[in-house]
């Protein structure tokens, strides 16, 4: 994948986090992967019987992990859970689209965190 075939994370915003630091990018990228599922998940069961602190805590967690790496349709997702959550409030319908936005987010971190190189491509003449 060329990073202009990234549709739910912009590497280069990783980069830039990562100082241009091809290890700490993969080590941070690796941190995402290990970590988000587990998030996700406690979003899911919290959702179930209404947890409200701990939708806003694991919201609040993810979307900081997902700013990092440009997920900006993720992080929006996970502020409107955040801030339903805080103000113990209905979450909103876009609750339901969790699961899908971090598998995709997911898939484009595992995918990136083993091609990305670093290097940007040159602009056509």
């Amino acid at each position: 994948m060329t990073p202009a075939s990234y549709h739910a994370i912009d590497p280069w915003a990783l980069w830039d986090v990562a100082a241009g630091d091809l290890d700490v990018f993969r080590t941070l990228a690796w941190i995402y992967l290990q970590q988000a599922p587990l998030l996700a998940q406690r979003i899911r069961e919290s959702r179930a019987h209404y947890a409200a602190a701990e939708i806003y805590s694991a919201s609040h967690t993810l979307k900081g992990m997902a700013g990092l790496l440009g997920a900006t349709e993720l992080c929006s997702v996970l502020e409107q859970l955040e801030l339903a959550a805080k103000a113990n409030l209905p979450l909103p319908a876009a609750a339901d689209r969790v699961d899908d936005l971090c598998a995709r987010v997911l898939s484009e971190v595992e995918t990136c965190s083993e091609q990305f190189d670093g290097i940007r491509p040159r602009e056509a003449p």
